[in-house]
């Protein structure tokens, strides 16, 4: 995992959270009008990054429950950072709670819908719950995405990496047949 997108000024984090999406008035006016609670309690953006680190040393000593509980409170302070439902989403996904990994790693994808890594996981819980279809359509909002932002950093990422994971949603069909 890389390290938390952190932002001084909600301004700048839903301008450049939302880019692309076909609602971002919407989702800019929501954020006009809501303070996060990261503000709301004046904590700053080192601190934030101070508490992902905790969160993520969790993952990596395989101490799930407390990832889960670390990542759940900082998605509370600042519902808008990709990064921690992203780790949010890892920590279901080795505790083997598939659902809420997939819950998970689609609210990263709102929040940065080029995440390559937020699509292979929300995919790799698709096949565990054997629900391939959703895998599959995932596979394609992400080329589809990619194609579209020709742009965007991890896009080319996508491209390359599509046809691997549509090899690996037939061959988790095969398995599990």
């Amino acid at each position: 995992m890389r390290r938390a997108k952190t932002h001084k000024s909600r301004s700048h984090t839903h301008t450049a959270t939302y880019r692309g999406m076909d609602n971002t008035r919407i989702l800019d006016s929501l954020l006009k009008r809501t303070k996060i609670f990261q503000d709301v309690l004046g904590i700053t953006s080192e601190e934030l990054s101070t508490l992902y680190e905790k969160a993520h040393a969790f993952l990596e000593l395989n101490r799930f429950e407390e990832a889960q509980s670390s990542f759940a409170f900082l998605t509370k302070l600042n519902p808008f950072a990709s990064d921690f439902w992203i780790g949010l989403g890892v920590s279901y996904l080795m505790q083997e709670q598939f659902m809420q990994a997939f819950d998970a790693f689609i609210m990263a994808l709102t929040m940065e819908p080029d995440r390559y890594e937020c699509y292979a996981y929300a995919i790799e819980c698709c096949t565990q719950m054997r629900n391939f279809t959703q895998a599959e359509a995932l596979v394609k909002q992400a080329v589809t995405y990619a194609k579209r932002h020709p742009r965007h950093e991890q896009s080319l990422i996508i491209l390359e990496e599509a046809p691997h994971l549509l090899s690996q949603i037939e061959q988790a069909k095969l398995s599990r047949s």
